[in-house]
């Protein structure tokens, strides 16, 4: 297949005013009707083959591009490495901010707490005065109340048993 193949193809060189030197043009001429297609020419390329060109056409750019995509997932690894340690810097930082926020909340709560018992404390004895006091006055009152009561038992007690002392006496005359 080479063998024919390098019969019917030809070198020819053109300068090329970008280039300082001269590169071999390989110009194949297109198969001719009158030769008939050999068995060779119809046999396709093994994948070694295969692998071989490609590795030939794009070897550099795929070993420049690999290069790079490790280059950039290392530079991901760094990245997101460093975003995991900010988040938990970040978190942490939170965390004993609202811990210090919730300690001082409670310390608040806990003494406006103490100052609203105190507070009950106060009123109620305010409260336990003053009914201390109504009742005490409730008792003199009704010692006072009782004793007039009772002197004026008394004296209506005294008044009975001398009017009665004085109808006896007047009944007992006639008798």
């Amino acid at each position: 297949m080479f063998a024919k193949q390098a019969e019917s193809t030809e070198v020819v060189t053109s300068p090329s005013p970008s280039e300082p030197a001269e590169l071999p043009v390989i110009v194949t001429p297109p198969p001719s009707a009158a030769e008939p297609p050999t068995a060779s020419a119809n046999m396709e390329p093994s994948p070694s083959e295969l692998e071989r060109l490609r590795d030939i056409l794009y070897g550099g750019q795929a070993r420049v591009t690999d290069k790079r995509l490790a280059e950039l997932e290392m530079r991901l690894e760094t990245i997101r490495c460093d975003l995991a340690d900010t988040s938990n810097e970040k978190v942490g930082a939170l965390a004993e901010t609202s811990s210090a926020q919730l300690a001082a909340v409670r310390k608040e709560l806990t003494e406006r707490l103490d100052k609203q018992a105190m507070d009950q404390s106060a009123h109620l004895r305010a409260v336990q005065q003053t009914l201390g006091d109504r009742l005490e006055k409730q008792g003199t009152d009704q010692s006072t109340l009782l004793r007039a009561a009772q002197q004026e038992l008394a004296e209506r007690s005294d008044k009975q048993n001398t009017e009665q002392a004085a109808q006896l006496r007047a009944v007992q005359r006639p008798l």
